[in-house]
């Protein structure tokens, strides 16, 4: 309960007091947003291809005699490569084994034409380009040696651990921890078990050390379900990492697109199929996918996630530097004709010198900026933007890392600027801005991450405050005897208040002559007034105190003029002496 502020006052004496105590606070929630400075905002229409300049041919359509005949190339598994009848370039027969060039090529872009020759009149050819595996866990040595692959190198000889220190980065990525795996738990142990090039098959067919080492990029132009129901992983997937349906594909038209072009150009079911160019590029662990000349992909090898299919390594098992390149014949009736195989060495790739920054407030209808950063290598005009939305990896060090599926990637936006939506901040929902640089070196990508907003509590406790301080006494001065006449005086009252109303009072606490100033045992038979800026009123008793000032609100040092009025008749009789009381003034409320 709130206690009254009493104060007592006199004509010739000040009295003053004051209480405080602690009331309930108040809590202002705040966002600190950070507006970075950045240079100017740029937006390319997306990654493109690279240009035809330096690329050197490693399959010409020639079995041997050239520096891309077919003899510079191996063959890892069942089944086999054979010219076509176009004698332009192989075909896939029988399999799963793969044909590869033994060089790792440091930083790379291959550019392969595929197409579908497929005999039957049912179905669609499927196929793959593995790119990125360990080739010296294969055979040793390598090109430029030559002979290359004189030793054919034994799962018992390659690696059983494998370790991979993972940074972290801006996303819904999981939080920066060591992987390793625990050959212990055997294969498949959802791939941590075994490393890759020695989970079983691997063992006895060095064409799985690609697949579970590398990474396989899908060539299968075939529609989806229920139209077609083999492999759901088309054309321009990262196989089980970052798959593509039919549809998809970040601006291309997918393979149900090449489909009907292809039966719009009269295709018919058991002849060739029309040529398509895939290019891919491997820069570091970044891989970016074109097929003809539109991108259809984007996978960050170097982020850590879980394959699809259990059992297959984790991206964190497939962490090799180089860039090979092997052609996939998959088996069965799935024949591919690959040609005109070329590479690009990459020397200056895009370089990402300070990382992009996400400037804005994350609510409903605001506006981000993705703000690119530095590169070396490019220029703004090389930048472009994608915005997605992913649920949030575990941060529980130790824990799996997602699946594609369970990151469930939206790509919700292609502008350096972006409105946030409600489906933005759903619980477990996280933001993020992916800057790509691509030039003629190759596409390079960097990462932001939209604020999440943490409101911080920025709080101040009011303890709850009555405060009456008065002024000087009051005095009416000398009173004429015989001479009716009206004697006023003031003082002051300064008033603080934290209440939600406050009321002033004041009261003649004496039981003598109530009310009425006293010479000792004489009283002035008019009673005194008082008021503060109101109509004058006698003052009261202790039981009766008179109104002065009401507040309907708090307020702080507040001064309120304090006024008496003392009426004498012509016919009153005075004493000789001095007329005064102690009254008491009272600042209470009854809402603290």
């Amino acid at each position: 309960m709130l206690v009254p502020t009493t104060s007592r006052w006199s004509l010739h004496a000040t009295a003053r007091a004051k209480r405080r105590w602690t009331g309930a606070g108040f809590v202002l929630a705040a966002v600190i947003t950070a507006v970075l400075a950045f240079p100017p905002l740029s937006r390319a229409d997306g990654p493109s291809p690279t240009t035809n300049a330096d690329f050197t041919t490693l399959l010409d359509g020639t079995l041997t005699g050239t520096p891309a005949s077919f003899d510079k190339w191996l063959m890892s598994g069942p089944g086999a490569f054979v010219p076509y009848g176009d004698n332009e370039g192989f075909a896939t027969t029988g399999g799963l084994g793969m044909l590869w060039y033994p060089k790792d090529f440091g930083d790379a872009i291959f550019r392969i034409n595929y197409r579908d020759v497929r005999t039957a009149t049912t179905g669609y050819s499927n196929g793959g380009i593995m790119v990125g595996f360990p080739a010296e866990q294969i055979c040793t040595p390598l090109y430029p040696t030559t002979p290359a692959c004189t030793h054919q190198v034994p799962y018992t000889e390659r690696p059983a651990t494998w370790t991979y220190n993972w940074a972290g980065l801006p996303g819904p990525f999981p939080p920066a921890q060591t992987y390793t795996n625990n050959p212990a738990l055997g294969d498949p142990a959802s791939g941590l078990g075994h490393a890759c090039g020695q989970i079983g098959t691997a063992q006895t067919n060095t064409a799985w050390v690609a697949v579970y080492c590398g990474n396989e990029i899908q060539v299968n132009d075939s529609p989806d379900m229920p139209v077609f129901t083999g492999d759901p992983i088309k054309t321009g997937s990262v196989y089980n990492m970052r798959d593509l349906s039919a549809q998809s594909g970040f601006g291309g038209s997918g393979a149900q697109g090449r489909l009907d072009a292809d039966v719009a150009a009269g295709w018919k079911p058991g002849t060739p199929r029309a040529w398509h160019q895939m290019e891919i590029q491997k820069i570091g662990q970044q891989w970016t996918v074109f097929v003809d000349g539109h991108l259809v992909n984007q996978y960050d090898n170097a982020i850590p996630l879980q394959p699809k299919r259990a059992g297959d390594p984790p991206s964190s098992a497939r962490e090799f530097a180089g860039s090979t390149l092997g052609l996939q014949n998959h088996g069965g009736s799935d024949h591919i004709e690959y040609k005109n195989v070329q590479v690009k060495e990459i020397a200056s790739p895009p370089h990402s010198v300070a990382a992009p920054q996400i400037a804005g407030m994350k609510k409903v209808g605001g506006e981000l900026t993705c703000l690119p950063g530095e590169w070396q290598n490019a220029t703004p005009a090389n930048v472009s933007y994608q915005w997605f939305r992913s649920n949030d990896a575990s941060q529980t060090i130790g824990a799996l890392a997602p699946t594609e599926t369970e990151y469930d990637s939206q790509l919700v936006g292609t502008d350096a600027k972006y409105t946030v939506t409600a489906a933005d901040l759903a619980t477990g929902k996280i933001l993020w801005c992916r800057v790509s640089a691509s030039t003629d070196q190759g596409t390079v990508y960097a990462y932001a991450e939209a604020p999440v907003d943490h409101p911080l509590g920025v709080s101040g406790t009011v303890p709850a405050t009555l405060a009456l301080t008065l002024g000087a006494p009051a005095s009416f001065g000398a009173f004429t005897a015989g001479v009716a006449h009206d004697y006023t005086a003031s003082s002051t009252a300064t008033v603080i208040s934290t209440a939600g109303d406050a009321t002033l009072t004041v009261a003649d606490p004496s039981p003598t002559a109530t009310g009425h100033l006293v010479n000792g045992a004489y009283s002035l038979p008019v009673a005194l007034q008082a008021s503060a800026g109101g109509a004058f009123a006698n003052v009261g008793g202790s039981d009766a105190p008179t109104i002065l000032k009401t507040w309907s609100a708090p307020t702080s040092n507040e001064a309120t003029a304090v006024n008496f009025k003392q009426s004498i008749g012509a016919n009153d009789a005075l004493r000789t002496g001095s007329y005064s009381k102690t009254l008491t003034f009272t600042l209470s409320t009854t809402t603290p």
